[in-house]
């Protein structure tokens, strides 16, 4: 399953299904939506479900790992308090 993560604005994002992050790329950047707009009509629409983590310590990162491979078709936004802790969690996967 592949994997891909978007810094934006300070937050992590992960992202477990590529076909959906080509289709939320193409949507905010051809026709300029906001991301989380695109985010929050898809959730209301029942396409996609949002959960969010707030990830303090490294420790929190193998629950997060568990938790995304565990649904294929979640949608995992995470609170990034520092970048270089994306970097981190991006490395485990």
């Amino acid at each position: 399953m592949d994997l891909f993560w978007l810094a934006k604005d300070d937050i992590l994002i992960l992202i477990s299904s590529s076909l959906f992050n080509l289709v939320v790329g193409v949507l905010v950047g051809f026709v300029e939506i906001n991301f989380f707009t695109v985010i929050a009509i898809l959730h209301f629409l029942g396409l996609v479900y949002v959960r969010f983590f707030e990830v303090v310590t490294v420790s929190h990162i193998g629950v997060l790992n568990e938790r995304v491979l565990g649904n294929k078709d979640e949608l995992v936004i995470v609170d990034n308090f520092a970048s270089n802790r994306g970097l981190v969690l991006n490395e485990n996967f």
